[in-house]
């Protein structure tokens, strides 16, 4: 964990823990379990909106083009997690909506499977820079929303349900 990882593209020192996926990994399964207190939590939710300013600024000032390669979007990525859970929680959203929510969690293995394309196509057809907030935010929503649409109708096809899972 105190091991420094260098980004020789972004001349930074950054802990692999929060500069690869099994950092979200590993938080992501800590904040399940309810292994946080209420105050950590809200320190993570306060980094993760210290962290948005920062790559919202630094994206509006054209600061850095490798900002995406630091801790900001791990501690912005926690935090959205915690506050969505503890909202779902309030409200018992799942619940009320389950159908829906199984019906998208048909899709995620197809999403995960050919999300790479997609990015890459919409952001050649948009001309959308990689480390923008269009980029961030649009490209992955829109992303998700057209291939599970997509996927949900494919599934529609018996031969071809019969061959994917």
């Amino acid at each position: 964990m105190n091991q420094a990882q260098v980004f020789s593209n972004a001349a930074i020192q950054t802990n692999p823990c929060t500069s690869t996926f099994i950092g979200f990994y590993i938080m992501g399964y800590l904040i399940k379990s309810n292994y946080f207190n209420s105050k950590q939590l809200n320190i993570f939710k306060t980094l993760g909106l210290i962290s948005i300013c920062i790559l919202i600024i630094s994206d509006i000032l054209n600061f850095s083009k490798n900002i995406g390669n630091t801790p900001y979007l791990f501690f912005y990525s926690i935090g959205v997690f915690i506050c969505l859970k503890q909202l779902v929680e309030k409200t018992n959203w799942f619940t009320k909506h389950n159908v829906i929510i199984a019906k998208l969690s048909s899709t995620s293995l197809a999403i995960y499977i050919v999300h790479p394309l997609f990015f890459k196509i919409i952001t050649k057809a948009f001309h959308i820079s990689d480390p923008s907030i269009v980029h961030t935010w649009l490209v992955p929503l829109i992303t998700y929303v057209v291939c599970a649409l997509l996927f949900i109708i494919i599934k529609k096809f018996k031969l071809i349900n019969t061959i994917l899972p």
